[in-house]
């Protein structure tokens, strides 16, 4: 019998980013957190998105990993992941529903 790994992820803003060199530094630090499946920062919305094991990791162990990195991590405006209590829950968004496309070609 094989169990199921929960995974969370998690987004937060960064502060402190000027360059793709501060982008990659970040990433390298959240992605040795033992527990982080993936880590992806973006600079130009200031953003860590992370997917970790809740179990081998947490909010307040990532935002450490950027802390060491030499950034700030607002942890405390994280969204996603499953720990109601350090972490507020997305909102939902909708998709947008496309209209049948209308020719405007007529038939000979």
């Amino acid at each position: 019998m094989s169990s199921v790994r929960q995974i969370d992820t998690v987004s937060f803003p960064v502060e402190g980013m000027t360059c793709a060199a501060c982008v990659n530094r970040i990433t390298r630090f959240l992605a040795n957190v033992d527990g982080v499946e993936n880590a992806t920062v973006n600079l130009a919305t200031e953003t860590a998105t992370v997917r970790f094991d809740p179990g081998r990791a947490d909010i307040e162990r990532l935002g450490a990993a950027v802390e060491a990195a030499g950034y700030e991590a607002r942890t405390e405006r994280a969204v996603g992941g499953s720990r109601a209590s350090t972490v507020v829950s997305a909102p939902a968004i909708a998709s947008p529903v496309s209209a049948p496309m209308r020719s405007n070609s007529r038939a000979a």
